[in-house]
């Protein structure tokens, strides 16, 4: 039976005596202790403090002065030789702990850099922090709808009516246009917007001034890629004269950079919102919900009472009574853009603290199986550090040289690790819809080094205290002591480590059930084998020709044509629907959505009562179809024939 001395004694006697008497007098009172609790273990233990205690002289005891510097250059050296040197000795563990440690860094590292980007989205502009974007929380009888779409006119009367905003300007959503030099024909992304939105948004321009050029209706504002596409040069581009749609001619009045990467909202070019009330003068009404309101607030302003001024304020400009509004900092719309019943509940950043812990949990793993495979090694070991030990090496000299391997261990898997995300890179961009690169910046630089001290420490602690506590009298003598914690540690780890990996085979599988229903469910409507697209070099009179010429493709079975995204558009809405029976208060908000002739009938949508639009029959803009959602609320038990009225324009269901 072994029997081991006092712990906390024996701690005291490591703690003062010098360390060239300390294994001399331990191994003595030792040997001593071991015989004599043969016969009492509880005078054994009295004998052994009191042995301890006399101890306590000069000669024994540790000097202030006592210094064991050894030069860094020298000890480092010697640390990565005699890391080498097992490495080479042990090949297998160490190819599996590289392979293991370099598949989890890449993995972390890749998620660390999409992480970093989604973070980083709308966080440029100056003066982010007085960024505001007006919503509305629209009241109807299934809850309260929050959307960022607003009525026209808004941006205009709350800079007039409210002191505290420094500039407002309102935007049209994104939408597709075809821009014309000569025979020369690309299709871009354009918005309408007011003449403050470069005072609100701070873009870069490479030629002319943003907020002069939008007085003008006859301007157009590109971009400096645009400029290349179309005239090869930015210098080239200004002044000259570029055709949209086939139909409206503009001039180029200035150019601004590029919009970056990390802005969620994209566009080739800008044109006035005096134009867009030219071609649409009921659209920007305030009974239309198809703009984007952004203000720039006064320092110092406070939200909260601000938000309370603007609560009501389109129901006093005479808009819809069942909507109210508030503002939200328009940096923080792309991660926390989600509400329900009009409470703020998350939105990307739930995405974001997912496979951040997904990141953690896959180093975890990786830095686990580096443990294990380090503490099985430790029967290896032994002995050489009973003797390094024994010949005057301290336990931090060890401690030292084990973190030193692992740390050099995981700058190995380091490097590899940024092979593998180079190799993988363009594949991730592909999967995430992402234009990740990997520039070494400060920032960058900063993640990488912390990342790898963090999980060599981390990786290596344990192996490194374990080993370097080894006690060399026991080592040598073949009886190396093992504590309960030493012993369920590793076994501790593996349950971890198959825990964790179970978890994300798990959610693996459950991701993969829900992209299945999500592909196999039935939305209403046939999706296989439709192709959309925007039009292209068509102006409005054209839409019908084009159509008719794309169904006569080989292999087309037929073509049409919608308002907008086949699975809705918060920007079409209206609450000027009215109709027989509607109750004098009861207001809902209705997305209209045009559609050409045959398009039902090209996506398979079931018509359960009555029929679909006929040309045949001459239905014009007086014939409307509504789902039977909408005949639920409005109260159609039979809705055929009925009158609803949108946008002051009476139509037969």
């Amino acid at each position: 039976m072994n029997h081991t001395p006092p712990k906390h004694t024996l701690g005291f006697l490591r703690w003062f005596c010098r360390a060239d008497y300390l294994e001399e007098i331990e191994g003595d009172l030792t040997e001593v202790y071991e015989r004599e609790a043969e016969e009492s273990t509880t005078i054994a233990k009295w004998k052994f403090r009191w042995r301890v205690f006399r101890c306590l002289r000069p000669s024994f005891v540790k000097t202030l002065n006592q210094s064991n510097y050894t030069h860094p250059t020298l000890m480092i050296r010697h640390n990565f030789i005699l890391t080498y040197r097992g490495f080479k000795r042990y090949k297998m563990t160490f190819l599996i702990n590289l392979a293991g440690l370099s598949i989890g860094l890449a993995c972390a590292l890749l998620i660390f850099l999409w992480v970093n980007d989604e973070l980083k989205v709308d966080t440029f502009f100056e003066n982010d922090t007085r960024l505001y974007q007006v919503m509305e929380n629209q009241v109807n009888t299934e809850g309260i709808l929050t959307t960022p779409a607003t009525p026209g006119p808004m941006a205009e009367a709350i800079a007039k009516e409210f002191p505290e905003v420094e500039y407002a300007t309102v935007s049209t959503p994104p939408d597709n246009f075809d821009l014309m030099v000569g025979e020369k024909i690309i299709s871009s992304v354009g918005r309408y917007v007011s003449e403050d939105y470069f005072n609100v948004f701070s873009y870069a321009f490479i030629q002319g001034d943003g907020t002069q050029a939008l007085s003008n209706i006859n301007s157009i504002l590109i971009s400096k890629s645009t400029a290349l596409r179309l005239f090869d040069s930015p210098t080239k581009a200004m002044g000259q004269s570029i055709v949209i749609d086939n139909d409206r001619e503009y001039q180029v009045s200035a150019i601004f950079e590029d919009i970056p990467e990390n802005a969620s909202n994209q566009f080739d070019f800008l044109l006035s919102t005096e134009v867009y009330k030219v071609i649409a003068p009921g659209a920007l009404g305030w009974l239309n919900n198809n703009s984007l309101t952004y203000l720039m607030m006064h320092e110092g302003v406070d939200m909260n009472l601000f938000d309370a001024k603007i609560k009501d304020f389109v129901v006093k400009s005479g808009g819809e009574e069942h909507v109210s509004l508030f503002t939200a900092l328009y940096k923080d719309q792309y991660l926390y853009g989600n509400y329900e019943n009009g409470i703020q509940a998350g939105g990307r950043i739930q995405y974001v603290q997912l496979f951040s812990t997904i990141a953690l949990f896959v180093l975890g793993i990786a830095c686990i199986n580096f443990i294990n495979l380090s503490t099985a090694q430790a029967s290896r070991k032994s002995k050489e550090i009973g003797v390094k030990k024994a010949i005057g090496s301290g336990r931090y000299t060890l401690i030292v040289q084990y973190l030193f391997e692992s740390l050099f261990m995981v700058f190995l898997s380091l490097v590899v690790a940024i092979g593998i995300i180079y190799m993988f890179l363009p594949t991730f961009n592909s999967i995430t819809g992402k234009l990740i690169t990997i520039a070494i910046t400060p920032e960058l630089a900063l993640g990488l080094v912390s990342i790898t001290v963090l999980t060599g420490i981390v990786a290596g602690a344990y192996p490194a205290f374990l080993l370097s506590g080894f006690r060399p009298i026991d080592v040598l003598k073949g009886k190396a002591i093992v504590s309960k914690w030493e012993k369920w540690a590793p076994k501790g780890l593996v349950v971890v480590q198959f825990s964790l990996s179970v978890m994300l085979i798990i959610s693996v599988l459950v991701v993969q059930k829900q992209i299945d229903f999500i592909q196999n469910k039935n939305v209403g409507y046939n999706r296989d084998n439709i192709i959309q697209f925007s039009n292209l070099g068509t102006s409005p009179e054209q839409v019908n020709t084009y159509t008719a010429e794309i169904a006569k493709l080989p292999g087309a079975v037929g073509a049409s044509n919608i308002g907008h995204r086949l699975v809705g558009d918060y920007y079409s809405s209206t609450s000027s629907a009215q109709w027989e029976g509607q109750e004098p208060n009861e207001v809902i908000e209705v997305e209209a959505v045009p559609v050409n002739f045959g398009m039902l009938e090209l996506l398979d949508i079931e018509i359960v009562n009555g029929r679909s639009f006929s040309e045949e029959l001459n239905d014009n803009v007086s014939r409307i179809i509504i789902n039977e959602k909408a005949a639920e609320i409005m109260g159609f038990d039979e809705p055929i024939g009925k009158t609803i009225s949108i946008w002051g324009s009476d139509m037969e269901v």
